[in-house]
């Protein structure tokens, strides 16, 4: 089946003969010429007007189907069809057209079904977007305020290992976790051979140490659970944490996916250091911040959310087509996509 591409080519009113044969209504037409929308495999757009698509499904189903050429020739293009609603007071007529092996779709699903991360690498999109990572906190800076050679250092939910050997903390001296298998296997290739400790294990769940084996322990993007890190820190020992806040990126999630619940609510720093706190720590360090993050084509906000399943769920160029559509119109009209990243900073002490 093909998508249909359904577009508000003209509106009409007539004043005169609403006054003499309409009784006054509280909503009318709020169709505006130029409106597109697409309907995925013949079926209704979300949100379309139910009296319109009862006058056009029959030629859009058909659209969808292959089909076309209505009434022999009628359309100077055969896979397109011109209707109008069924409203006589303020008529709308709908462009409809096929869309026959769209190459903006077809680089869409290219960057679907190509999208993977190693670790935390977002090369395949770099210089398609720009991140402001211009926090009020430096979180290597930060770490390193209280890192020493000699210390034992734990880096939990890794990732592939990258920002942690950036630190160039002695391997013998380093543990870290990861529980995301493809980063999982990186890790056991990269970190292993080096020296580092590097179990896996959950972020949320019983970290596979003893008790009170490190004086530091970080987290960048990861599972915390404030227990088991109080545990596994000596007394006197430091967790630093950055994290994603719940709020992240949620201009570009509800343009993609609509409204949705936020994945993670909790996510916020007060709600955060009280965790903390009722596991015995001392916070030292509080801080939250949102910064821009902006895409420059729509095949590079794809290919992000499609590696972000977490944040943009059950997301699919084919069950999003309309909402990709739109981001392309709002694209072209205002040069980017732009959301906000939502960032927090906490330091504890045991």
């Amino acid at each position: 089946m093909k998508n249909v591409k359904i577009t508000a080519i003209r509106k009409a009113c007539y004043p005169d003969l609403m006054e003499k044969y309409e009784n006054p209504i509280e909503h009318s037409c709020d169709v505006e010429e130029g409106q597109t929308w697409i309907s995925c495999g013949g079926e209704q757009p979300e949100g379309f007007c139910d009296s319109a698509w009862e006058s056009m499904s029959a030629f859009v189903k058909e659209l969808a189907a292959g089909g076309g050429n209505f009434y022999d020739g009628w359309m100077k293009n055969p896979k397109s069809a011109m209707i109008s609603c069924n409203d006589g007071f303020r008529p709308v007529s709908f462009y409809l057209e096929t869309l026959e092996d769209d190459k903006q779709i077809a680089a869409w699903k290219e960057e679907e079904n190509i999208a993977h991360i190693h670790g935390w690498d977002f090369s395949h999109i770099e210089g398609r977007f720009t991140e402001d990572t211009n926090f009020p906190w430096d979180y290597r800076q930060t770490i390193d305020e209280y890192r020493k050679p000699e210390m034992r250092l734990l880096d939990i939910d890794t990732g592939g290992g990258e920002f942690l050997l950036s630190l160039g903390h002695p391997y013998e001296n380093t543990a870290a976790t990861e529980n995301y298998p493809p980063n999982v296997q990186l890790c056991k290739k990269t970190l292993l051979p080096l020296g580092v400790d590097f179990r896996q294990a959950d972020g949320n769940g019983k970290l596979p140490f003893g008790d009170s084996m490190f004086d530091l322990v970080i987290n960048r993007h990861g599972d915390f659970n404030p227990g088991e890190i109080y545990r596994v820190l000596k007394p006197g020992g430091i967790f630093v944490m950055q994290q994603v806040g719940a709020e992240n990126e949620r201009e570009l999630i509800e343009l993609l996916c609509g409204k949705t619940e936020l994945p993670f609510p909790e996510q916020y720093a007060d709600k955060a250091a009280a965790k903390f706190r009722q596991a015995g720590f001392c916070i030292l360090r509080q801080e939250e911040c949102f910064r821009p993050i902006r895409f420059y084509d729509v095949g590079a906000l794809v290919w992000f959310a499609r590696v972000l399943p977490w944040e943009f769920p059950d997301f699919s160029v084919d069950t999003h087509i309309e909402n990709l559509m739109k981001a392309q119109k709002q694209l072209e009209e205002k040069g980017c996509l732009e959301g906000s990243t939502h960032r927090f900073l906490l330091v504890a002490q045991k």
